[in-house]
Formats: structure tokens, sequence, C-alpha cells
């Protein structure tokens, strides 16, 4: 899995999860390394996180293994 991600200076953090090949991932959860928010991406494999801190996340779904980004 890979996820683009953009911050922007109101700590809104979004992005969009993809496969190798470019295939959006829907349903895929976007972990803060921190434990504190969690949230899934949409059927076009995008998420967004309001009001957070800009840290490391971690991506994982049924199938793939958690990765941190």
């Amino acid at each position: 899995m890979i996820a683009s991600l953009s911050s922007a200076q109101d700590s809104w953090i979004h992005g969009v999860v993809t496969d190798d090949t470019g295939n959006s991932i829907a349903n895929a959860e976007v972990i803060n390394y921190k434990g504190k928010h969690i949230t899934e991406t949409d059927s076009l494999g995008r998420f967004s996180f309001l009001g957070v801190e800009d840290v490391k996340y971690g991506l994982t779904k049924s199938g793939f293994e958690l990765k941190w980004i």
C-alpha cells in the first residue's frame, strides 16, 4: 500500500492510499503513530484528518501488512 500525504498549517492531513499499480484501496485504516486518531479510506482510497499533528502514520487493511509512512 502507498499513501500520498499533504498537510496544511491548520493541521489538515489528507491523502490517497493506493496499491503498487496505482489502484485506490477502499476501507484501509489510516492510523496516527501515537494511536490517537484512526480513520478509514473512502471508496476512492481518500482519507483526511483535521486538527492533528503532522506525525508518522500507518496504513493497514486485511491481507496487507501494517506500513508506517
